[in-house]
């Protein structure tokens, strides 16, 4: 079992500093070069490392593992031609959340051609609490899996305008659930605004749909009441698509 967890840290250290070779691990993870070297080839050998003249990089095996978990999920492939259509209709950036771990999951993006280049991609994970996306999440997860994650969470400054403080994130997530979406600004980014409302079918929710602009867009009430209308519209094609299959 120890092996197993020390693999994935070697793992993990790779995808942070992107390449390195056995000292770089070693010194990275308090190990012997020649303990890292071991753990590098046994990846290598088994497809998940490729070796570079010495210099380890992880292969595109992960891009393979992770393109297949997308597309086998049944949300993503309902919602891929809506989201286009929506990024089309509002030339903003829609994106689609699942929640994994107490975090948010981009699953899938849409860029509309006045979309803000955020350097964001599907797998990228962001905090809970410092979006509209995770509190829409926070506010329609079962009542246990909120306890679960709020017992768990930490209050990290993303921004000057993130919330930490609980009993202000309660309140706002309670208006959310009596709203029926989110939305914020410059909470999780600087410039940033997003609004966001729920994908429930059957009573589940499956996922998040949001829409991310710059705040000063977002701060106008008529633009947001419109994006609001277009996202509502968008998660109920989305919901009939999950459910009935057309």
């Amino acid at each position: 079992m120890k092996s197993v967890l020390r693999a994935f840290e070697v793992i993990r250290t790779l995808w942070e500093v992107r390449s390195a070779g056995p000292s770089e691990v070693a010194a990275h993870l308090g190990l012997s070069k020649s303990t890292a070297h071991v753990y590098l080839r046994s990846l290598q050998e088994t497809g998940y490392v490729v070796n570079e003249d010495g210099t380890y990089r992880l292969s595109y095996q992960f891009l393979t593992m992770g393109s297949r978990l997308k597309y086998r999920s049944r949300i993503f492939q309902v919602s891929k031609g809506e989201m286009r259509s929506l990024a089309d209709a509002t030339d903003e950036l829609v994106t689609l959340f699942a929640e994994e771990c107490a975090e948010t999951v981009l699953l899938h993006q849409e860029q509309g051609d006045q979309a803000l280049e955020l350097g964001t991609y599907p797998g990228m994970k962001l905090p809970i609490y410092s979006h509209a996306a995770g509190k829409v999440f926070l506010a329609f997860l079962s009542e246990s899996r909120t306890r679960e994650i709020r017992e768990n969470l930490l209050l990290e400054q993303q921004t000057e305008a993130t919330i930490t403080d609980p009993v202000t994130l309660q309140t706002e997530v309670d208006r959310v659930r009596e709203d029926g979406f989110a939305f914020d600004w410059d909470q999780q980014v600087q410039g940033m605004g997003a609004i966001a409302v729920p994908v429930v079918v059957a009573d589940t929710l499956c996922a998040v749909l949001a829409i991310a602009c710059p705040t000063g867009r977002l701060q106008d009430e008529a633009y947001r009441t419109e994006l609001l209308q277009k996202l509502r519209e968008t998660v109920d094609s989305i919901a009939i698509k999950y459910q009935y299959g057309t």
